[in-house]
């Protein structure tokens, strides 16, 4: 039951909008449950973070993308905002990163070095997962089921080249997106080293083929350590230190 109402919401555009109510309603239950921990625990760090779940993790942060040290992804990736260790899946540098990411590679094969899109890598493979399984549904939201459809996706990219080129680059709420984090994700190691999650690949290529430095990146994850070290720095709670924390990093203030 579950799986079929996921589907109808995504069929009429509806998912995001539910996911993000959910997001919320979970986040206000978190909150008054950390309350709790600040009266009955104030001034024990460890105590408060167990009630900062992962949809307290919604800070929007402008930063040089200089910072960016590479990419990190998980084996399994945790669901919690504050990790104790980031030691469970692999690093690449950012000039590793082309070998690793289709996306990313084709993007810089479209735009930096002028192939036609249905030449480059991800069009290819997007082709062939129709022609072996009838539809792609590895990039994108939605299943691809013909060459058609794949065509319109990269219509769409070269579209999105053009906006971030011409207009420079935008918030996901300044483009009017429906999920405002739907940013380039990024983690924070305990030393305060910036690493590039999973998604946003597209646009992470295209701000380095148009060496735009600076961009907004949603903060998905946090080591605890380098969390301790804001609860020390700051005076207060656990959350409040974070965020000082985060916005020291800012080079723009956009959150809400």
């Amino acid at each position: 039951m579950k799986k079929y109402i996921k589907l109808i919401l995504k069929y009429f555009g509806l998912l995001t909008i539910a996911s993000m109510f959910k997001r919320k309603i979970r986040k206000k239950f978190y909150l008054i449950m950390y309350k709790f921990k600040l009266i009955l625990h104030p001034g024990d760090f460890n105590k408060q973070i167990e009630a900062i779940d992962y949809s307290f993790a919604d800070k929007i942060i402008w930063i040089d993308k200089e910072k960016i040290q590479g990419h990190y992804s998980f084996d399994v990736e945790p669901e919690d905002y504050i990790v104790d260790r980031l030691d469970c899946g692999n690093i690449r540098s950012v000039d590793e990163y082309s070998d690793f990411s289709t996306a990313y590679r084709s993007t810089m094969q479209i735009f930096e070095k002028n192939y036609d899109f249905q030449e480059s890598d991800q069009f290819k493979v997007m082709k062939n997962h129709i022609q072996e399984q009838g539809y792609s549904d590895k990039w994108g939201a939605k299943k691809y089921r013909s060459v058609e459809e794949i065509e319109d996706y990269f219509k769409n990219l070269q579209k999105t080249y053009e906006s971030i080129k011409n207009d420079g680059y935008l918030t996901q709420k300044e483009l009017g997106n429906k999920n405002p984090y739907h940013e380039i994700k990024v983690i924070i190691d305990e030393d305060g080293s910036i690493y590039k999650a999973s998604g946003g690949n597209h646009r992470f290529a295209i701000v380095n083929i148009l060496d735009i430095n600076s961009i907004p990146v949603h903060v998905k994850k946090i080591h605890i350590n380098w969390a301790k070290k804001q609860f020390k720095n700051y005076d207060g709670d656990a959350l409040t230190a974070i965020n000082k924390g985060l916005e020291k990093l800012n080079q723009k203030s956009v959150n809400r």
